[in-house]
């Protein structure tokens, strides 16, 4: 480059009576400069900007005008991205081998344990930050006390063996009907007739926004089905089966008939009913699951029996299978020409609910039927989308979730219904309508609310005494 081709300044642009404004745009006659400004009176601006670590932008006499040319540094060359936090920076060409970009490879700040959160910080260091207590373990398992439990018994508990977990806690199954394992030992539990019993211990509740787990599709989750968090439940017995027409019509003539005029949560008996709804329901046949069951009309019902509405973790819990995306397993209804293998959905398999227990194959793990479709089912919980992320900030290891403590009057639905999509049978899917929900078919004008009050049920569970170990 000769000495034309450097820039020039041209103090006449800025200086006619008096300087003008700083930062007044000019031209100071130089193609090689970008950006002219005027500048205590003087016009320039940078010469040829542009250049990156890889790329060199200067200015060209070309046939005899000045001009800005780029030229690019080879492949493999050294560089510096600028970035402390990556090492062995070389020119790469991610893409026609002419242009070239800095490059680095990110430095590892793995400590090999699968239960810390390993960062490189801006200045270059690694820092190593323990994980939440009953978050994922980067491998698998669930880190508890800053150790990653990879034991059978953590998570899908329901096919391990009574004994100790990997952290020295006792968890497991008893395979034997009636037992559950109490200190590695099994022992007798008193479960009441028509309920399955659900160990106690540690249980996955969600899905990784990540995708990785079996039961956390991408495709099917929504955005208030994660963080996954692990949970730890006390053991509980839960229905085999929906609560029936006929198990719920007894009821009503027990009680005396439907107070239509039941609002609140006061003590009972407390049964907002559509009597005309339910008369219609009672002649479709006695063994469906019952529906246009307000929240509280449900709430009643267990609680004759002794029972209450499960919470929604008591709920996933049980309805989760081998591979926990389905109550069936890991794969949906397998053939689209005979869909209604393992449950009743998508308005494909009639027009309204089954017979409850109609479809042997899709039962729970735990032997609890109809955990997907049919009728979606209430819980006690109130509703958060944002529940799940309040249990992991929390840092702790939360025992026997009951759900938010605001809105009130909405109420988590699980399961699915006779019309509701394959991804809404999901264990971890979540639904919600108002407690007082009735009479309406199929329909909600209440925004978020899909479920009409003829496509929800319910179920009940109770609380189980564990006996000490023998």
């Amino acid at each position: 480059m000769d000495e034309s081709s450097e820039p020039q300044v041209s103090p006449i642009p800025c200086s006619f009576d008096e300087f003008k404004v700083n930062g007044t745009v000019c031209d100071d006659g130089n193609a090689c400069t970008l950006d002219d400004a005027c500048e205590d009176g003087n016009c320039a601006g940078p010469v040829c900007p542009g250049s990156t670590p890889c790329k060199t932008v200067y200015c060209d006499n070309f046939n005899g005008a000045d001009q800005c040319a780029v030229s690019y540094a080879p492949v493999g060359a050294d560089c510096e991205d600028g970035d402390f936090c990556t090492e062995n920076d070389q020119c790469e060409s991610p893409q026609d081998n002419v242009v070239t970009v800095c490059l680095g490879a990110d430095i590892s700040c793995d400590d090999g344990n699968p239960c810390t959160n390993d960062t490189c910080v801006p200045t270059g260091e690694c820092t190593y930050e323990p994980a939440l207590e009953g978050v994922s373990c980067k491998t698998a398992g669930v880190c508890i006390q800053g150790e990653c439990c990879q034991d059978s018994c953590i998570g899908s508990g329901s096919f391990a063996s009574c004994g100790f977990s990997s952290c020295g806690t006792a968890c497991g199954t008893c395979l034997s009907e009636g037992s559950t394992c109490v200190e590695s030992t099994c022992v007798a539990t008193d479960v009441p007739t028509g309920m399955q019993l659900v160990q106690p211990g540690l249980s996955e509740l969600g899905c990784s926004d990540s995708g990785e787990s079996e039961a956390c599709d991408l495709a099917f989750i929504e955005g208030d089905e994660s963080p996954e968090v692990f949970v730890y439940l006390s053991a509980f017995a839960i229905d085999t089966f929906e609560v029936t027409v006929g198990d719920f019509d007894a009821f009503l003539i027990d009680i005396g008939g439907v107070d239509v005029s039941c609002g609140s949560v006061q003590p009972g008996p407390c049964v907002a009913l559509n009597e005309a709804a339910w008369a219609n329901l009672v002649s479709q046949g006695l063994f469906l699951p019952a529906s246009h069951v307000t929240w509280l009309g449900a709430s009643e019902y267990c609680a004759s029996k002794s029972r209450r509405l499960c919470t929604e973790a008591e709920w996933e819990k049980a309805a989760r299978g081998a591979g926990g995306k389905w109550p069936w397993g890991v794969s949906p209804d397998p053939n689209p020409e005979a869909p209604c293998v393992f449950a009743s959905h998508g308005g494909v398999c009639g027009s309204g609910p089954s017979v409850i227990g109609t479809y042997q194959d899709g039962a729970s793990a735990i032997g609890a039927h109809d955990m997907a479709g049919n009728g979606a089912e209430w819980t006690a919980d109130t509703y958060a989308a944002d529940i799940y992320q309040s249990y992991v900030d929390s840092g702790l290891i939360t025992y026997n979730p009951t759900g938010s403590l605001s809105a009130q009057g909405i109420r988590v639905l699980r399961g699915g219904s006779f019309a509701s999509p394959l991804k809404d049978l999901t264990t971890t899917a979540r639904a919600f309508a108002p407690f007082d929900l009735q009479g309406v078919d199929s329909t909600s004008s209440t925004p978020g609310v899909v479920l009409g009050a003829d496509e929800i049920g319910f179920r009940c569970c109770a609380d189980v005494e564990i006996p000490s170990s023998p």
